[in-house]
């Protein structure tokens, strides 16, 4: 949550600073995502996955945290979803 919060919101509302990182809840698209596609965002970063360019994307996270947090941060965005959200969504 430390890395997550200041930037895509407590709730996952995204937009909350000057790096418009999107929303991660029912509101954003992140759901359209595989679960490979928003690992690589977490682990590599935002520019590495097709996110915003370096300096305005998402910093790479993978020697921050361990294989269990990476998949609990994935865990906790589908939780913010809708259960349709869900059910279309792509593992």
């Amino acid at each position: 949550a430390q890395y997550c919060v200041p930037c895509h919101g407590a709730s996952g509302e995204g937009f909350v600073n000057a790096l418009d990182a999107p929303a991660l809840n029912a509101d954003g698209e992140s759901h359209l995502l595989s679960d490979e596609a928003i690992l690589s965002a977490i682990i590599d970063g935002g520019a590495a996955s097709g996110g915003k360019p370096p300096g305005g994307s998402m910093a790479p996270l993978g020697d921050a945290l361990s294989a269990e947090q990476e998949a609990a941060v994935l865990q906790f965005t589908h939780t913010l979803w809708t259960d349709e959200q869900r059910a279309a969504h792509v593992h």
